[in-house]
């Protein structure tokens, strides 16, 4: 039992340690882009991609997505629609993509697999994460330069929202970037 016990604590003190650990591999991924008329009629709710450097090397996290609403005509003349409802941001830790900072990582660029018609992006300090009574009362708008968005040097995480809106519909995106030291 004791064995067991000890066992149980080194690794969950591995565990801990290892949740802050810097990623050793270089990610990269192409996404076709489709023509405009072949976006205007996706069947398909895009993903959102996000690109950032460190030491050099750039790296690519693709972002699902979360809660949406997206229809699309039918070549009979009707129309298919699709609605799916997630968490919110704030009780998607351990769901949504991190990008871990450790005090190097200054901005983080957006892009999608077909341009939306615009979006706009939202954060909570990481200290609301699991408060529900902190949803939208005390999110903050985040500026958006070249597409790019450029962390705040307040030396504390944040979770990040993503509403992006198409012909079709609407999409959220949620992901986390932590401060780890």
């Amino acid at each position: 039992m004791k064995k067991t016990k000890t066992t149980l604590l080194l690794l969950l003190i591995c565990s801990a340690l290892t949740a802050c650990a810097r990623p050793q591999l270089e990610l990269q991924f192409e996404l076709p882009q489709p023509s405009p008329s072949e976006a205007l009629q996706s069947q398909e709710v895009p993903e959102m991609r996000l690109e950032y450097a460190v030491d050099g090397l750039l790296y690519e996290v693709m972002v699902t997505p979360g809660t949406c609403s997206w229809f699309y005509d039918n070549e009979d003349g009707t129309r298919t629609g699709l609605e799916a409802d997630s968490p919110h941001p704030l009780d998607m830790l351990g769901v949504m993509p991190e990008i871990l900072n450790y005090g190097d990582l200054f901005g983080i660029t957006v892009s999608f697999t077909f341009t939306p018609e615009s979006y706009s992006v939202s954060r909570w300090p990481d200290e609301y994460l699991g408060r529900p009574d902190r949803y939208d009362m005390l999110s903050e708008p985040v500026d958006m330069a070249n597409n790019t968005l450029l962390l705040p040097k307040d030396g504390i995480g944040h979770v990040y929202m993503v509403h992006a809106t198409w012909p079709q519909g609407n999409v959220v995106y949620a992901f986390y970037v932590p401060i780890c030291s």
